[in-house]
């Protein structure tokens, strides 16, 4: 699988993004959703957000909705995954957000996919953590996407990048090369 990065600062930013599907995270205490999934939000006229305070959308850890998206956001389909409550995450539940939402891919057969991965700062994680881990979920998946685009703003793409690249050396190491 290629990984690549880029940025979804704003609508032009996540429009430039053309990919098959669009993951991103919600926790269940998030209202209005933040970050990726709050300039989704605002292009879809607070429908995530209405989908919130029905109830109809929770946020729970184990929940996936997926919704089609209009042209102009740079993905056909959002799959959004549930994280539960702040208070209780951790990487056993990091681990279980982002194995469904892969899961989710597959079954979708999505060739090209872009994901924000959850903040994950506020949870002790750290950006280094969270890459290996998601690197650990997707290495073996032989349905996965072909290429994953992650979004993210900041100093993570560099402490994130490291990391990929150990697990390139790695590989080559493993093979033979």
């Amino acid at each position: 699988m290629n990984l690549s990065f880029a940025s979804a600062a704003d609508i032009r930013g996540l429009a430039r993004l053309k990919v098959d599907g669009l993951a991103l995270f919600l926790w269940s205490e998030q209202r209005p959703p933040t970050g990726t999934a709050g300039l989704v939000d605002w292009r879809l006229g607070g429908l995530l957000s209405q989908h919130l305070l029905s109830g109809w959308l929770r946020g729970a850890l184990g929940e996936t909705t997926l919704v089609p998206l209009p042209d102009g956001l740079g993905a056909s389909i959002l799959i959004l995954s549930g994280l539960g409550e702040p208070e209780t995450f951790d990487e056993k539940r990091f681990v279980q957000a982002m194995e469904s939402t892969v899961r989710t891919i597959e079954i979708l057969r999505l060739d090209r996919v872009a994901l924000e991965l959850p903040d994950r700062n506020r949870h002790g994680l750290g950006s280094a953590k969270v890459m290996d881990l998601f690197l650990r979920i997707i290495k073996d998946r032989k349905r996965g996407p072909r290429e994953a685009i992650l979004i993210e703003e900041g100093g993570a793409e560099r402490e994130m990048r490291d990391v990929i690249e150990r697990w390139e050396r790695l590989e080559a190491i493993s093979a033979g090369r």
